[in-house]
């Protein structure tokens, strides 16, 4: 297994949102003054924390991992930190490898895109012989401890997203460590369902070559294409300082199937009241139901203009359980039916056909 390019830039250009520290907060039942002796030495006002939009500095977030290491008096947080990581974790990012249409896209996808997310993790991978290799760069000084919960947690959150494509279990797959054995390694028989092997030179997950191409069994076109959207516009708000309020909600709308997570579920995820979540979309002129709309709106032209999909079909893989009712949504957004969105995509196209 060839080792990664060893990178050294300069780790203070890193910030990443509070989203993954509240996680760790939530996990670790931190409130009141618990919460108070977690941000000891980051200079973060703990309501700033749970209510504001926060992005750490890295110094910010080693203060805050080993805070959380005392606090919690658990030397293996990574790997529990690493469980909750799942595709829907990542809003867009998530919502687009769930979507992809094969194993190696979306594996492509989580590399090209986690850096705007965690920008002191890199992701590579290679298909040899054998096996399509993922190796993780870690770029965030050499504190052992943290670097070691750090691969952790990643390799559980990529291996989230590889079972979720070719089943519960990896069938052919192996984690190789680039760190000794900890105290608690035996803990990794919980999290892993591969064999995991430690002292390597680098750290990779490998997973069969044929598993590769291994369809997505929920793959939605339209789906797909909405996400690779989202994610790329994304980009330049996500490596900057501070993200909307809109953009935010748009991230956890899309973290779970179309239509299906509501304003409690929202305002929870952002640590806010459906109050104080209205009045700050309000000021950026939108409101969630605009949001909601925009969304279902998207997909719902996407998968009509590129699918032979019936309105029926459509409207179940949007939530709406009578057609009619989707109907009607439809005419509100886009001024006809999708019947007739269809019939004028095509003659559009037809006409650009014969031109």
């Amino acid at each position: 297994m060839p080792r990664p390019a060893n990178r050294t830039p300069d780790i203070e250009q890193f910030s990443i949102s509070a989203h993954f520290s509240r996680l760790v907060a939530r996990e670790i039942g931190a409130r009141g003054k618990q919460l108070d002796l977690l941000l000891r030495g980051t200079d973060i006002d703990p309501q700033q924390f749970m209510h504001g939009e926060l992005m750490l500095s890295a110094q910010q977030e080693t203060i805050f991992a080993h805070n959380a290491r005392r606090l919690s008096h658990d030397d293996g947080l990574g790997l529990r930190i690493g469980k909750l990581l799942t595709p829907e974790a990542y809003g867009p990012l998530g919502f687009l490898v769930s979507s992809s249409p094969d194993l190696h896209t979306a594996i492509e996808h989580f590399k090209t895109f986690l850096p705007s997310y965690i920008p002191f993790v890199a992701l590579e991978t290679g298909i040899d012989d054998a096996w399509l290799n993922c190796h993780l760069d870690i770029r965030l000084g050499d504190d052992p401890w943290l670097r070691r919960a750090i691969q952790e947690t990643i390799s559980l959150s990529l291996l989230s997203i590889i079972e979720s494509i070719v089943g519960k279990h990896l069938g052919r797959g192996a984690l190789f460590c680039g760190y000794p054995a900890p105290d608690y390694a035996a803990r990794y028989a919980e999290y892993f369902s591969v064999p995991v092997h430690f002292d390597a030179p680098s750290t990779c997950l490998r997973v069969g070559k044929e598993l590769a191409a291994t369809p997505n069994p929920i793959a939605s076109k339209a789906n797909y294409a909405q996400a690779v959207k989202l994610c790329r516009s994304m980009l330049d708000e996500l490596k900057g300082t501070r993200q909307s309020t809109t953009n935010r909600v748009k991230q956890i709308l899309l973290s779970g199937p179309p239509g299906t997570i509501g304003e409690q579920e929202i305002a929870a995820s952002l640590f806010m009241s459906r109050r104080t979540l209205a009045r700050r979309l309000s000021r950026e002129n939108t409101g969630l139901k605009a949001i909601q709309a925009e969304i279902l709106a998207s997909i719902a032209v996407t998968q009509l203009q590129e699918t032979n999909d019936t309105v029926e079909s459509i409207a179940a893989l949007l939530n709406y359980y009578d057609s009619s009712n989707f109907r009607r949504a439809f005419r509100s957004w886009l001024g006809m039916t999708p019947d007739e969105f269809r019939r004028k995509h095509r003659g559009q196209r037809r006409s650009r056909e014969f031109a």
